[in-house]
């Protein structure tokens, strides 16, 4: 790119880069809230949340919980059945078609199976088949895995399953199927096999999570505690069954079959929002979950009766005014509906705050009796006589 010489001139330089600097920062100006402005021109404001020609006097941003609440439900939402299954497979890797092994005093027939390459990570372990339909004599039969014995017992009609979990697997697992002699010395003792089957048992990931969305008003999130209620109809409790709530885990357990289970959450620590919220359940490596006559509920634990009394100071000239003072309360959760007022101590002289004005996230506001404020000293009871709330602000304000 050519330069002209006009731009080279230093001269001419500093007025260009000054009016670009003042061309940005006028953008940025344009692109603030109001507020952020307004702190950026005249320095930090004191406007409250009642918006211009407002003054916060005093402001409490403690986390409090006031009045008391009994225990139990608030509000209930139905849910559909949930089905998570990450079940473990066999799935075989090998067999025989020897039809009968057998032993004297000197020798014995073996049958060698063969299970290479197994990924451990994904694998329960590895099951032997066997059905023996004839047994002769008092043999006994061993089965070995890698150079261990895994099994050893008489020999005796029947079905058995044979299993070999994970850790004792390698990267080559040869497994042999050995008969002893057992009896008089003369004898040929053996048995008759109709099945020898070696199953490498893996997790499948059939459906290993499901999940609903449930949509929450501010009147529903209430009280401090989350309830998700289920029966599970059937349950392989192997692996655990994990509940997430917006991508978080909350929960872990082994619920068993028919038998209702509640998954309990501290509300705080559940991660669960006004709006729309994602519940999904998971099942772990061996859990297989079929959950019916599922709910979620809010729910209030018995609590006892607290109050929070906020002391402040007042300027001459702030009482002296003739503007209303106001006393403003945030109510961060509803732990138990009912009524919230404020006193000023020591007078009898209280504001109430009825059930329909307190939702999460609301400021609420009454006006004082200036006569029963001074400038040193002042207290404010919060307290509530049939409910229980989570405050998260407080403030007195000139408006």
């Amino acid at each position: 790119m050519k330069i002209s010489k006009k731009a080279q001139n230093p001269s001419y330089a500093v007025p260009v880069i000054l009016m670009a600097t003042a061309a940005l920062f006028l953008f940025y100006l344009i692109m603030l809230y109001p507020w952020e402005r307004a702190e950026l021109l005249m320095g930090e404001t004191n406007e409250s949340p009642l918006g211009p020609g407002t003054e916060i006097l005093y402001s409490s941003g403690e986390v409090t919980e006031v009045g008391s609440s009994a225990a139990g439900t608030l509000s209930k939402f139905t849910m559909n059945n949930f089905l998570v299954s990450y079940p473990a497979v066999p799935v075989v890797v090998d067999s025989s078609a020897t039809g009968e092994i057998s032993a004297n005093i000197f020798t014995s027939d073996t049958i060698l199976l063969r299970a290479n390459n197994v990924d451990t990570s994904n694998v329960k372990g590895l099951l032997l088949n066997l059905n023996i339909t004839a047994v002769g004599g008092n043999p006994k039969l061993v089965v070995i895995l890698n150079d261990t014995t895994i099994y050893t017992a008489p020999a005796v009609v029947g079905t058995i399953d044979i299993s070999m979990p994970a850790e004792k697997l390698g990267v080559n697992n040869p497994v042999y199927v050995k008969l002893y002699h057992t009896g008089w010395f003369w004898e040929v003792q053996k048995i008759k096999l109709d099945t020898v089957k070696l199953n490498r048992v893996e997790y499948q990931a059939n459906k290993i999570s499901q999940s609903q969305i449930i949509p929450l008003t501010t009147s529903s999130y209430q009280g401090n505690t989350l309830n998700i209620i289920f029966t599970p109809s059937s349950a392989n409790i192997e692996g655990a069954l994990l509940i997430n709530i917006n991508g978080k885990q909350v929960w872990s357990g082994r619920p068993i079959a028919n038998a209702e289970a509640t998954a309990s959450i501290n509300l705080d620590q559940s991660n669960i929002k006004i709006g729309e919220n994602t519940i999904e359940l998971i099942a772990e490596k061996g859990g297989e979950y079929n959950l019916t006559k599922v709910s979620l509920q809010f729910a209030s634990e018995a609590s006892p009766a607290a109050k929070k009394v906020y002391s402040f100071n007042l300027e001459r000239e702030d009482l002296a005014a003739g503007r209303p003072i106001k006393v403003g309360v945030k109510i961060d959760r509803v732990v138990d509906p009912g009524t919230l007022y404020v006193k000023i101590v020591p007078y009898d002289v209280a504001y109430y705050f009825s059930q329909a004005q307190l939702n999460p996230g609301v400021w609420v506001y009454a006006n004082l009796d200036k006569s029963k404020l001074k400038e040193l000293g002042n207290q404010l009871e919060l307290n509530s006589l049939d409910g229980r709330f989570k405050v998260s602000g407080f403030m007195i304000v000139l408006s």
